[in-house]
């Protein structure tokens, strides 16, 4: 096995052996229970609120962002 940086011979080509990158791994942003795997360069921009009204602020370098907004309600809920 060689040690990182040395150089090897494939098909008479020298080149410099390197390990594998590590893949970015992603990035796990969560409050007041609600918890979002994002990609790794994706942040946190803002919160407010409580568990019964609140917002969730995330944004990425690329200017996508997600703005999620929740509040408690007393009547059950119709998803259909």
């Amino acid at each position: 096995m060689k040690a990182r940086g040395q150089v090897s011979k494939l098909r008479g080509v020298p080149r410099t052996e390197t390990p594998l990158a590590v893949p970015a791994l992603p990035t796990l942003i969560g409050w007041q229970g609600i918890r979002l795997n994002t990609p790794p360069d994706w942040f946190l921009k803002g919160y407010s609120g409580n568990w019964r009204e609140g917002v969730l602020q995330i944004g990425s370098p690329q200017s996508a962002e997600i703005d999620l907004k929740w509040s408690r309600v007393r009547r059950k809920t119709d998803l259909h």
